[in-house]
């Protein structure tokens, strides 16, 4: 049994055992008081009915016969009119015992007697030690007679004196049976509780096994939320680790492009410096410099797009796109390409237009650099719903792999060969502008035909 069990059986087992002793001590010293008390207060009631009838002019005899048949009592009167108390204790004893009630002690004190002659009812209780009962009576006075209800009481204290000891035994058989209860109960609640335990622990270790709980109840609701939450963190850190990784592949592709370029400035710097230059060097450091520019800038404007949301304005995708394509035509000719465009005039969607701008330009650069064939097909066109932006070419698929195209500094193929070279963050900074503006952009490769669907919505 665990400590958590034992805390649980000692609470139980202390609760019921002050409660049986409770119980048995308020039993002892106020249930008899309690009882003697509402006995005589319905006594004082019965006693003042048969009052009542003898003031409305009911005869007294049949006044008493009427109180003792509706009540548990006996009632017998005396004449009041005679000034010797002992006569008058003689007489209403005698008329008891006519009734059949006897009294081993019974006594009118003659204070007693004035007060009730006065109008003030008095009652007494006569306790009958040997015949374990006593005789509660009420004394009033009335129609010059000195009415005396009585009421036999069974002796309180024999009937406690059971009922504790009944008390007592029902008790000790209900801390049985509720102690043999709630150790199935404890146990059905702690076993779950150290399948919580295991999982904080392995959780601490960054492994994540499952919770099993069936126990339809808090416990494996509980158990549900921790496996979600256990879930999301190990998904959460799947996350990190790919978000390490690719900064890591960040870097080291940073390194490998920047060491390339910084490399040549310095040799071509030690040429000048040589006397070496043929004319061309400080073209070279011009070009690579210029490079490594871009490559900084691209870099600065990706990790502006993490940190900023952009502003949203109205813009006219159609026009923006023909000055797109416009720009681009000089690429397209030298690369031998044709654009094929389909453009819906006036599609005008609340956006960014700066990074609109660069989504475009990116995906039309993209398709050119990869285009195997001799065309690119553009389409924008608008429905009811969205914006709907299509760039199709044909394009060999030995070349991508699409499942890391949107990564950093991927380029096409692993050899990074002149012809599909690049910063290979063009495609990265349009999947997190897409993202940032809530839009939605896919990527196939069907029969050497690769596609690029971009979904504006217009809401």
């Amino acid at each position: 049994m665990n400590k958590l069990s034992q805390k649980f059986m000692a609470g139980i087992l202390v609760i019921l055992s002050v409660s049986t002793c409770a119980s048995a001590l308020l039993n002892a010293g106020f249930v008899d008081k309690y009882y003697l008390h509402q006995k005589k207060k319905s006594l004082s009631e019965i006693c003042g009915r048969l009052m009542e009838a003898v003031d409305d002019g009911v005869p007294y005899e049949e006044a008493i016969r009427e109180i003792e048949a509706e009540n548990k009592v006996i009632a017998v009167s005396a004449d009041s009119r005679s000034s010797d108390n002992d006569m008058i204790n003689y007489e209403i004893r005698d008329a008891f015992q006519v009734k059949g009630v006897g009294f081993q002690k019974f006594w009118l004190w003659e204070e007693d007697y004035k007060e009730v002659m006065r109008g003030k009812n008095r009652i007494r209780l006569y306790s009958q030690e040997k015949l374990n009962y006593s005789l509660l009576v009420e004394y009033a006075a009335g129609d010059s007679r000195l009415f005396s209800v009585a009421m036999i009481l069974p002796d309180i204290k024999d009937a406690v004196r059971i009922m504790n000891a009944c008390t007592v035994s029902i008790s000790f058989l209900t801390i049985l049976l509720s102690l043999l209860f709630i150790f199935i109960l404890v146990r059905r609640v702690t076993a779950p509780l150290k399948q919580f335990d295991a999982f904080a622990a392995s959780m601490g270790r960054n492994e994540f096994h499952p919770l099993e709980i069936h126990t339809n109840d808090e416990l494996e609701r509980a158990a549900a939320n921790l496996n979600a939450m256990g879930n999301q963190i190990t998904a959460y850190q799947k996350s990190l680790q790919n978000k390490k990784e690719q900064m890591e592949q960040l870097l080291d592709n940073v390194a490998h492009d920047l060491k390339t370029p910084v490399s040549l400035i310095r040799l071509y710097a030690d040429g000048i410096k040589d006397g070496l230059d043929d004319g061309t060097f400080l073209d070279t450091i011009m070009q690579q410099s210029s490079q490594m520019d871009r490559m900084i800038n691209r870099l600065l404007f990706l990790t502006r797009i993490e940190k900023k949301e952009p502003s949203l304005e109205p813009y006219d995708l159609s026009d923006m796109l023909q000055d797109i394509l416009e720009s681009c035509t000089p690429l397209s000719k030298e690369q031998n390409l044709e654009f094929v465009p389909d453009i819906q005039a006036q599609t005008v969607v609340t956006t960014n237009g700066e990074w609109m701008e660069s989504v475009f330009s990116n995906l039309i650069t993209n398709a050119v650099k990869y285009a195997s064939g001799h065309k690119i097909w553009i389409t924008l066109q608008k429905n009811a719903e969205q914006v709907v932006f299509i760039i199709k070419n044909e394009c060999r698929k030995e070349h991508l792999n699409l499942e890391k195209i949107w990564d950093p500094y991927y380029v096409g193929e692993q050899s990074r060969n002149k012809h599909l070279s690049g910063t290979g963050l063009g495609l990265t900074m349009v999947k997190k502008m897409v993202q940032k503006l809530n839009c939605e952009i896919t990527c196939t490769l069907e029969d050497e035909m690769l596609s690029f669907i971009l979904k504006i919505p217009l809401d």
